[in-house]
């Protein structure tokens, strides 16, 4: 991937969406590794603030487990257009309101012990000549908020 363009947004208090724009410089047959590193830093990320997190590597059956629903990057795969499935071609694609509930991320956080912590994800893709094909980090930043009380029903 030679370029990503993104945008964010929050809608309501639990749900991020954003806006993709990625070009594939090269085409891939195939997929042969996916590769997903977590790191944990304090404040701000440097080598002396930072731990290494979980860390998990799927090689085999990429291109399946890719588009398997509910998985987490399942929104992601789906709303791409053209459809990001493999044999992956060259060229632009582009994926709109694309929605992660942070519910979710809650399996990976602990936000209620880890205010003031950033989470960095870097995931990467490799293709049939076991080369990085495509790389995505996403920077977290854990925030205490204020949940709102139910409201009694009406």
């Amino acid at each position: 991937m030679t370029s990503c363009n993104t945008s964010l947004r929050m809608e309501g208090r639990t749900t991020v969406v954003f806006d993709i724009d990625l070009f594939l410089d090269r085409a891939a047959s195939t997929i042969t590794k996916l590769t997903v590193n977590q790191t944990r830093c304090r404040d701000v990320v440097t080598q002396s603030t930072c731990q290494s997190g979980r860390q998990f590597d799927v090689s085999s059956g990429v291109c399946a487990i890719l588009n398997t629903p509910l998985m987490p990057w399942s929104a992601f795969v789906e709303s791409m257009q053209p459809p990001l499935k493999c044999p992956l071609g060259k060229g632009f694609y582009s994926g709109r309101g694309i929605s992660l509930d942070m519910r979710v991320a809650r399996a990976a956080m602990r936000p209620e012990d880890d205010v003031g912590i950033l989470y960095v994800g870097r995931g990467t893709v490799f293709d049939q000549n076991q080369e990085p094909f495509m790389c995505m980090e996403v920077t977290t930043d854990v925030v205490r908020f204020r949940a709102r009380p139910p409201q009694p029903s009406q």
